[in-house]
């Protein structure tokens, strides 16, 4: 017998560790799942026939904790699904003059979901007579620097609770700053069991900018990168197989929830603070600023939006109707429009961010107006409410402190569009 013959079952479980190590991520997931995928070829090198069964026995039971972790573990269905800190507290002062718009101290506070909001919630039991309103988005949902009572989700709270009298209303705040259409369809079918009313998302420019980084740097992205070698996948396809890549993946096995376990019991970290106060002056954004000043000026101008956009957005819609749920899908309001001035310019600093090159502003104008106009066209088109904020939004200081994220005039301006086009949708229900 060959010595390729006698080693096969631990080259075996060798290979299923090569494909189910996690490679995007932290290399000590990598080490540990291959020393732990290679014990049987340990145990097979020993060279006795006792060794060889427990190495074969080891590989086994391997495979079948990998193979029982997604019903156990139920990462496949959380695997998009992410929050902020529950329970969390933090006041950010915001230097005069360090950003325009917000200034002095930004309370922070997350519930015990990692949702913002200012009234405690009954998640459990949710009361009579109330009007339980989500919204879900990424940076521009979750306030990016903005306090707890002057970002828009919590004026339209207001505003409803003053209109609606005989309504209790509730308005829950999910975002979470880089999530895409993925994570955000992730959040409305997590939230469907807390029984909403209405789901106002607001969404888009995250999924632009990836369509960016993916188009300019192909080999670093599996979709850009067999799309350069001429295989094009069916986005259902991608879906199935990032299902089965995240069921597979080591560090979401049984075993790796152990060794988090085990670590977590025996660090010794010092106790959280369940309140910080950060000063902000402007920091490392304020270094990104002057994006569009970059030598290496490239043109984008995409005929359409990403598949996986349509995809994502078609399953929300889906979900909406077949949950009974009222939605109200808003664009993503940007100084990305052909009046914005030099000053607001300057400020720009996601034209992508943390790259060496910069789309020329044309591009950013076309990109924002492609993804904003397909938003609203697909709402309206499958009878939703689609809410049109970018074309309202003049791309000047009064509402926006950079290119995307909205300052105190900002979020006051959101809260009064989303409101009339929740009043609308509403309405329409009701009728």
């Amino acid at each position: 017998m060959t010595l390729l013959k006698k080693l096969k079952a631990p080259l075996i479980f060798i290979l299923i560790g090569l494909l189910t190590v996690p490679w995007e991520e932290h290399e000590k997931w990598v080490w540990r799942g291959m020393i732990l995928y290679s014990l049987p070829l340990l145990c097979y090198a020993i060279g006795s026939a006792k060794s060889k069964e427990w190495g074969f026995l080891i590989g086994l039971c391997m495979i079948l904790q990998a193979i029982a972790s997604p019903i156990i573990i139920d990462k496949i269905s959380l695997r998009d699904y992410v929050t902020l800190e529950p329970n969390f507290h933090n006041t950010i002062n915001v230097k005069k003059g360090s950003i325009t718009g917000i200034e002095g101290e930004q309370g922070y506070t997350t519930d015990e979901k990692g949702f913002r909001v200012t009234k405690k919630i009954n998640y459990d039991n949710k009361p009579d007579n109330t009007l339980r309103i989500f919204t879900v988005g990424a940076s521009t949902v979750e306030g990016m620097l903005l306090g707890d009572h002057v970002n828009w989700p919590p004026l339209l709270q207001n505003k409803l609770n003053e209109t609606l009298t005989s309504k209790n209303t509730e308005v829950i705040n999910t975002g979470k700053s880089a999530t895409t259409a993925r994570n955000h369809l992730a959040t409305l079918k997590q939230i469907t069991k807390y029984e909403p009313d209405l789901v106002v998302f607001l969404l888009g420019g995250n999924d632009w900018h990836s369509h960016i980084t993916v188009s300019q740097a192909p080999e670093k992205h599996s979709v850009g990168f067999l799309s350069k070698l001429g295989i094009h996948l069916p986005t259902k396809t991608k879906e199935c197989i990032h299902v089965i890549r995240i069921a597979t993946r080591f560090d979401y096995t049984i075993i790796a929830e152990i060794f988090k376990t085990i670590k977590l019991r025996f660090k010794k970290t010092e106790r959280k603070q369940d309140s910080i106060y950060q000063n902000f002056a402007g920091g490392a954004i304020v270094t990104y600023m002057g994006s569009l000043n970059r030598p290496d000026k490239r043109v984008f101008r995409p005929a359409q939006v990403t598949p996986e956009y349509r995809y994502f957005v078609a399953e929300m819609v889906d979900t909406c109707k077949d949950k009974n749920i009222a939605c109200v899908f808003a664009n993503q309001p940007t100084a990305y429009q052909n009046d914005a001035g030099d000053e607001i310019k300057k400020t720009f600093w996601i034209t992508p961010f943390e790259e060496e090159y910069t789309l020329d502003f044309p591009s950013l104008v076309h990109i924002a107006s492609l993804y904003n106009e397909f938003l609203i066209k697909y709402a309206r088109d499958n009878h939703v409410t689609g809410c049109d904020l970018a074309s309202q939004t003049p791309p000047t200081f009064d509402y926006f402190w950079d290119g995307v994220h909205f300052n105190i005039g900002g979020a006051k301006k959101a809260s009064e569009i989303i409101f009339e086009c929740v009043m609308k949708t509403l309405g329409t229900k009701t009728n």
